[in-house]
């Protein structure tokens, strides 16, 4: 452990950070885990109540078409893709294994909102899944070369607090903004603990952008459609804070040296990010 190439902070650091070489991918894969902010397409194949799998969603993408993808045209993921000189992500679902956990603060009783998603724990077992797929393809160091080269990226907090916490009455009355973003936490951590078991050293945790200001907020939490719900981009500023103290815990159970991190792109200015048309359509 004398070296470190572990790393927990926002996607953009990582690829601000790479030299771009044309038509020769800088490491063998990009892993994508996590919420619909991600979605390639996986969500497709599952029976889920939401989907963006129709116009207007795909408008701006190749070919005009709706892939999947929560968005307009490419993803975040697809320019880091491209940027690291790898092909435009595709989607992949793998046999799902059960292997959910539920925290202290969501009964087992209780409805899910968005019936069939895939959790945290599921996502990790299709990985698991994949891994020992790998080796069976190309053998294990080959394997184990592929998986501690690549990136990984955490995408979560944004459905946790959209789909979950704000829309359920009972989760909603029982836990606090502390406490669910305490459970939340947790399960990162658990998640990136997992990643590193599992061979991944080049890992990334993308910083909540602000989900007051989503399509799906406004017209749901705000009495005036012309602005974002500040309670929720509260809660989400409040979970990044949180976030940053476990990456610096997590970083000393690994017993790593890291380099100082800063978040190196912020959205200050969210009209200049496409919001003023999110406002015009309401």
């Amino acid at each position: 452990m004398a070296t470190s190439n572990f790393v927990w902070t926002s996607f953009l650091v990582l690829v601000l950070g790479l030299d771009v070489v044309t038509g020769q991918p800088l490491v063998p894969a990009l892993y994508l885990f996590g919420d619909s902010i991600v979605d390639v397409g996986n969500n497709n194949y599952l029976e889920t109540l939401i989907k963006a799998n129709f116009p207007p969603y795909g408008r701006d993408f190749i070919n005009h078409t709706a892939t999947g993808r929560f968005c307009n045209g490419k993803l975040a993921r697809d320019f880091i893709s491209e940027n690291l000189s790898l092909k435009i992500i595709q989607n992949l679902i793998l046999a799902i294994r059960p292997k959910q956990g539920r925290t202290s603060c969501l009964e087992p009783t209780l409805p899910q909102l968005v019936p069939n998603t895939l959790s945290l724990s599921k996502q990790l077992a299709l990985y698991e899944d994949y891994q020992n797929r790998l080796v069976v393809i190309v053998g294990k160091v080959n394997a184990s070369a592929t998986i501690n080269g690549s990136i990984h990226f955490l995408s979560a907090g944004s459905s946790d607090f959209g789909q979950k916490y704000y829309i359920h009455p009972l989760l909603y009355k029982k836990c606090t903004v502390d406490y669910f973003s305490d459970i939340l936490i947790q399960s990162y951590s658990n998640f990136i603990l997992a990643l590193y078991n599992l061979g991944s050293r080049k890992i990334g945790v993308t910083t909540l952008p602000p989900i007051g200001c989503l399509p799906a907020s406004i017209p749901l939490f705000s009495d005036d459609t012309n602005h974002c719900v500040d309670n929720i981009n509260k809660a989400a500023d409040f979970l990044k804070q949180e976030r940053r103290i476990a990456a610096r815990d997590c970083w000393r159970h690994l017993s790593y040296a890291i380099p100082n991190i800063q978040e190196r792109v912020q959205m200050h200015q969210t009209m200049s990010f496409g919001m003023d048309s999110i406002q015009q359509k309401l």
